[in-house]
């Protein structure tokens, strides 16, 4: 249960989850030395016009990608307080902002999820992280024609030859062009968006909420 600081009929602290001692030291930085209960169900009064009561927040249905929440307006009782809010539009250049860097964090994401290639009959996956995707790179370049090499993939250990290591770079480089491409078509589309229904309009791709952090 959360909880608000009252005073004068004013909230001038919370809401938040009940702590006596972060209420103790919030009004002892305003001089007041009071001894709070260790736990607290119902509203409690600690000096003439200073109360804490508990907090119900109520909010309506929004839009998030294009509107946001205004408040909260207390409307408050001797014994409870009630928090409201009003639903509000976003500003246009704000909501294309935050399309923009969505659209480059799930680019990111999917461009170093990695891709599956086909090699001697054996569907392998090929690691397209920064980090690492360069060094089948640097393996192809530097084996010399007629030659092969072992390489371990997350399925098997292949033993490729030059046109196979040129393979599985085309695929790894296929697959992270695929992925800028896909963010150019998006980033032009919101950027032609001039109204927050055409903003609205826009399909952002899913999101992996288990993948690593965006980087751009």
């Amino acid at each position: 249960m959360k909880f608000v600081l009252t005073k004068n009929s004013q909230v001038i602290l919370g809401p938040v989850e009940w702590s006596s001692r972060f209420f103790e030291n919030h009004l002892s930085r305003v001089g007041m030395s009071v001894t709070l209960p260790l736990t607290l169900t119902a509203s409690f009064t600690v000096a003439p016009g200073i109360s804490i009561l508990p907090a119900t927040l109520v909010e309506p249905s929004y839009n998030s990608k294009i509107q946001q929440l205004a408040g909260p307006f207390w409307s408050l009782t001797a014994t409870t307080a009630t928090g409201t809010y009003t639903v509000v539009d976003k500003n246009v250049e704000s909501v294309k902002n935050d399309l923009l860097v969505q659209v480059a964090a799930d680019r990111y994401e999917k461009e170093i999820a990695g891709t599956t290639i086909v090699l001697q009959g054996v569907t392998v996956t090929l690691d397209t992280t920064r980090e690492n995707r360069n060094v089948i790179v640097q393996q192809y370049l530097l084996l010399p024609e007629g030659q092969t090499a072992h390489w371990k993939f997350k399925e098997a250990w292949l033993n490729l030859s030059k046109a196979e290591f040129a393979q599985a770079v085309s695929a790894g480089v296929a697959h992270i062009q695929a992925q800028f491409d896909v963010e150019r078509a998006k980033v032009a589309e919101i950027s032609a968006s001039s109204t927050l229904s055409q903003l609205d309009a826009v399909v952002m791709p899913a999101r992996n909420t288990d993948s690593r952090p965006a980087l751009v």
